[in-house]
């Protein structure tokens, strides 16, 4: 087993960047909290893309079959929905 590095909690939060920059550079970090290993940081193992794939090639996964989000509406003119409700609100209590 390789040796890997065990940080803090605390450590981490006032060191992100530079834990970072070392996951990035492929080591792997252990985070503990309270000198328990809780999490483990590191180069990513899978590349996400090739990930989803191997979920649609599975059947695990469904690829989308819409386009992208579309424009939204342009403003409407006229009376404020909030007037509406305001003058309908003022009609109930009469």
């Amino acid at each position: 087993m390789l040796y890997m590095e065990q940080i803090g909690l605390r450590e981490l939060r006032h060191h992100t960047g530079e834990y970072l920059r070392r996951a990035e550079a492929g080591e792997r970090i252990a985070v503990t909290d309270h000198g328990r290993v809780v999490a483990e940081i590191g180069p990513p193992t899978e590349d996400a893309s090739s990930l989803r794939d191997q979920l649609i090639v599975n059947g695990e996964l469904l690829r989308g079959r819409g386009g992208p989000f579309p424009e939204p509406l342009p403003p409407t003119t006229g009376t404020p929905l909030s007037e509406v409700l305001r003058q309908m609100r003022e009609d109930e209590r009469w």
